[in-house]
């Protein structure tokens, strides 16, 4: 933990004060125990994930593309700045790790517990929620998938295009992320991952 503590001082340019450790990862983050690091009055969030789940290193690698992707494909989405990150064991910390700013903002949870909640404040954050989800559902991927950067992919997948260009056409990052192995749990189960498939 002390390394993890050293990290967050790094980032935030100060000392950090206290690292506490939140509940584990439920069904909205089920790979992750989460560890909120507080360093004067920034907020980070560090998150290491759990092997039992898939892979950590391609879980870390895929997170960060992931953020990164919705940074600059849906800028009207408020997403995490990532401040640190390793997808390997030999990181600082001696585990794949992610760390990242909190967000900023209100917890729906907050807002749906309050009395003069109304079905109008409901169906308001539902359309905000599909305005943000529309910048990016339009496009059509070449596979099926979790996306990586292309350097963390192997060179079989990134002979093939992000996008099904005969349906979407190339973006700003189609160069940047690739299609890579799908990281849904499931997969990697009861020795799942040792299959010889595709």
């Amino acid at each position: 933990m002390n390394a993890l503590v050293t990290v967050a001082s790094d980032v935030s340019d100060g000392a950090c004060t206290s690292l506490t450790k939140m509940h584990e990862g439920a069904l909205s983050k089920p790979f992750y125990p989460s560890l909120p690091i507080t360093d004067n009055d920034r907020e980070f969030i560090a998150r290491i994930p759990f092997p039992v789940f898939g892979p950590p290193d391609l879980m870390i690698a895929s997170e960060v593309v992931m953020m990164d992707f919705i940074q600059t494909e849906a800028q009207q989405v408020n997403t995490s700045a990532v401040l640190a990150w390793s997808s390997s064991k030999a990181s600082s910390i001696g585990v794949p790790y992610l760390m990242y700013e909190e967000v900023q903002g209100t917890l729906l949870s907050a807002l749906l517990d309050k009395e003069n909640f109304t079905d109008q404040n409901l169906a308001d954050i539902v359309m905000q929620c599909m305005k943000q989800q529309a910048q990016t559902s339009g496009r059509v991927f070449s596979q099926i998938g979790s996306m990586f950067y292309m350097d963390d992919i192997s060179a079989d997948l990134q002979a093939h295009p992000l996008y099904d260009t005969s349906i979407t056409l190339a973006m700003p990052n189609s160069d940047r992320f690739h299609i890579g192995p799908s990281l849904r749990p499931e997969f990697y189960r009861n020795g799942r991952s040792k299959l010889d498939i595709d």
